[in-house]
């Protein structure tokens, strides 16, 4: 099958990461895929194994191919000012699929909405809110966890015998000062000696790292994400009331790793973690609560972490992607 990607490479993410992963899955299944950046490509973009690198899409929209797939990240805002060229790269496509991932953007314009086949989405409150909108769609769609290779997670040997939290993320947006300043403060009352590993954390943090040798702020990409994990045996994700994060695919490696979650009760978090395999929390005061928990059981780090691997394993196949993609050519 002829397979065409339209997607972001010009940035280092999350959608980045499971874009090209998902690209080079399908060229090893023996697929002809190609990739038509939305802009440039990034030096440090992981380009894809067996993929044919083209023109960016809007300089060569008219590529025959069975399947499109737009992966979108943010370039879901700008459907509306390269109309033309979609036009007709989805006019040159068999079937059109679009990952929203990130925003609804345009995507939910007829012109657009209307030629899609099927359309993915990370949880189920983004399917809703397309669904809601969406003119003229008559195609399927689909909630699934991020694409992530869990078998470098899988590997990992948590040590359950302490408390240790750990996070890694994008820094811009993702953390609130003062509630994680708070937040960390009542944790080492709570659990005295405990230590913090943050990857790519932010610069508020650092005064509390001088005092306190017990937290480590590492540079993004520092460590291997895998190895960076190993250090943790409780992972938490407090985010700005604000922002939504679809996926996380933060969520789906510490889980696959064995590491409990402590998450915000909404997006995508919600429809990862389960009260089995970690603790989903409304307020600051359900964060501190559950550390106590922890504390007066630590056992239940085991328990639950088992159980998030297990839910990792069962649930989590980034294989389901492919078979969605595929499926969408049947």
């Amino acid at each position: 099958m002829r397979i065409r990607f339209i997607c972001n490479a010009h940035a280092i993410g999350g959608g980045e990461f499971s874009s090209s992963h998902l690209m080079s899955e399908l060229a090893r299944q023996g697929h002809e895929v190609m990739l038509s950046p939305c802009a440039g490509i990034n030096q440090k973009y992981p380009k894809p194994e067996g993929t044919e690198i083209r023109a960016a899409y809007a300089q060569e929209p008219v590529v025959a191919c069975d399947l499109l797939v737009f992966y979108a990240n943010d370039h879901a805002y700008k459907l509306e000012q390269n109309k033309d060229a979609w036009l007709q790269a989805m006019d040159s496509a068999e079937r059109t699929t679009a990952v929203l991932n990130f925003v609804v953007g345009n995507a939910t314009t007829e012109w657009f909405a209307s030629r899609l086949a099927k359309v993915m989405f990370l949880n189920s409150t983004k399917e809703r809110e397309f669904l809601d909108k969406a003119k003229g769609f008559r195609g399927s769609t689909i909630a699934l966890p991020p694409p992530v290779d869990l078998k470098p997670f899988l590997e990992i040997q948590t040590d359950y015998s302490k408390i240790t939290f750990v996070r890694h993320s994008r820094i811009y947006g993702k953390y609130n000062r003062d509630e994680t300043i708070q937040l960390i403060s009542e944790f080492e009352k709570i659990v005295p000696g405990a230590e913090f590993w943050f990857m790519a954390g932010p610069d508020f943090l650092r005064p509390m790292v001088q005092a306190n040798p017990r937290i480590h702020l590492l540079r993004w990409s520092e460590e291997p994400v895998p190895q960076f994990l190993s250090h943790g045996s409780v992972f938490w994700y407090r985010l700005p009331a604000a922002l939504r994060d679809q996926g996380p695919r933060v969520i789906v490696e510490a889980m696959a790793a064995g590491i409990p979650c402590i998450v915000d009760d909404r997006d995508g978090a919600k429809d990862r973690v389960t009260p089995e395999t970690g603790w989903l929390c409304n307020s600051l005061e359900d964060y501190i609560a559950t550390v106590r928990e922890i504390a007066a059981n630590p056992s239940v780090l085991r328990s639950k972490g088992e159980a998030a691997r297990q839910r990792a394993i069962t649930h989590f196949r980034p294989e389901r992607w492919t078979e969605a993609l595929l499926s969408a050519c049947k």
